[in-house]
């Protein structure tokens, strides 16, 4: 039974992971529910795939095998059990080793809980729990079986699985995509990642509601960036950095221009509840300190501190800053700035923005963020590519313009 449960959570798994290799990130699964607990954001890791297969398929055989020999054993008796009983230690040992793997890139690399996985290791961990109340029945009576067939044998498959599972993770632990240095046209980056330029062309062009408040980087730059995004998502905190990355890598050729879509009813009426209550206090602060030019530093420190923006935070930030405090303050009291980011937040709506970060590579629509860093560059140099040559616009792509 136990193993069953564990089938059909895989099946679960396989469907949702092929759902997102061919949907993106415009495909929200049910156990998507915030930036920590998120399905969608683990099974659409590097470290979703072995050999270029889902891991979910490999859960699938090996729950579907346990299923067999545990029920293969269950109609035979004494050492004619023996066998499957090998089998089944066997496959639970690997199992476990891997569920433990697993859990650990989940939690440690890729820093989100996969509610589906986290069924499997739970499935893993009990079948390693009855395995060894079976072996323990099955040695009281009939003390001649195996040596599989003991606590010691099956403590022993599991120090094996681990080191197996320890190899396994050597030998195919995802390398972090870089950017070749030689690759400059768009021709380069149409060979160099065919499948990459196919997906993001195909994204739509819409026009984001570009101006010059909060700009950042060459005014004349070729390819413009908009960001539309929250101050209290997590998401949005890693896409920032990425962002500031990309800037110092081309802070002639890019100009990154932010927009406020916080998911708080007090100053976005696109989003129908409260998931981040201190979102707009803390776009308030952002755009008090843009009075003062210091809007770029005031945006890295609220996102550094994005799980304590009380208004004792944002103040202290505003002092650290050097900002002046009396203007500052009386700036945060008259809430004068919020009609910035009820603007920002009604051109977020015509772009039917659903989550965030949504950004726009001169308006091409990138919904969440890239995992690779070289991918936010062969963005760049797509756009700038198209642009040279007159076609931002081009066929693979849908072209959408948003009225003001």
């Amino acid at each position: 039974m136990v193993a069953c449960i564990g089938l059909a959570v895989s099946l679960e798994i396989v469907y949702v992971h092929g759902r997102i290799s061919a949907l993106g990130k415009e495909y929200t699964s049910f156990c998507n529910v915030n930036d920590t607990i998120n399905c969608d954001r683990v099974l659409g890791s590097p470290f979703s795939k072995l050999f270029g297969i889902p891991v979910g398929w490999f859960a699938l055989a090996t729950y579907a095998f346990l299923a067999a020999a545990f029920w293969t054993a269950r109609n035979r008796i004494g050492e004619a059990a023996a066998a499957n009983l090998t089998l089944a230690g066997l496959g639970v040992a690997g199992a476990g080793a891997f569920s433990v793997y697993m859990a650990g890139i989940s939690y440690f690399e890729v820093h989100a809980v996969c509610l589906l996985c986290s069924g499997l290791y739970a499935v893993a961990a009990t079948l390693v729990g009855l395995m060894i109340a079976i072996i323990a029945a099955f040695r009281t009576a009939w003390p001649r079986l195996g040596p599989m067939v003991s606590i010691g044998g099956f403590a022993g498959a599991l120090v094996f699985s681990g080191l197996a599972v320890a190899g396994l993770a050597w030998a195919t632990w995802p390398s972090v995509a870089t950017l070749d240095a030689s690759l400059v046209t768009l021709e380069d980056v149409r060979k160099a990642d065919p499948d990459f330029y196919t997906w993001y062309t195909n994204h739509r062009v819409v026009d984001p509601g570009v101006a010059d408040r909060n700009a950042i980087g060459a005014a004349g730059a070729a390819v413009t960036i908009v960001e539309y995004a929250d101050l209290q998502c997590g998401h949005c905190r890693k896409s920032h950095e990425k962002l500031k990355g990309l800037l110092e890598r081309r802070p002639d050729e890019i100009r990154l221009v932010y927009r406020h879509f916080p998911l708080d009813v007090a100053c976005n009426e696109a989003v129908k509840q409260t998931i981040h209550r201190f979102a707009c206090r803390a776009a308030e602060a952002a755009e008090c300190s843009a009075l003062q030019g210091r809007f770029a530093e005031m945006l890295d420190r609220l996102f550094a501190k994005q799980n304590v923006l009380f208004d004792t935070t944002i103040m202290r930030i505003a002092t650290d800053l050097g900002l002046d405090m009396e203007k500052f303050a009386g700036c945060m009291a008259s809430g004068e700035m919020r009609k910035h980011i009820t603007e920002d937040s009604r051109w977020g709506k015509k772009l039917e923005i659903k989550s965030t970060p949504t950004l726009f590579f001169n308006g091409r629509e990138i919904k969440g963020s890239f995992d690779a860093d070289a991918n936010y560059d062969y963005a760049v140099l797509i756009e700038a590519g198209l642009a040279a040559a007159g076609a931002g616009t081009e066929a693979a792509a849908t072209t959408a313009v948003v009225d003001n």
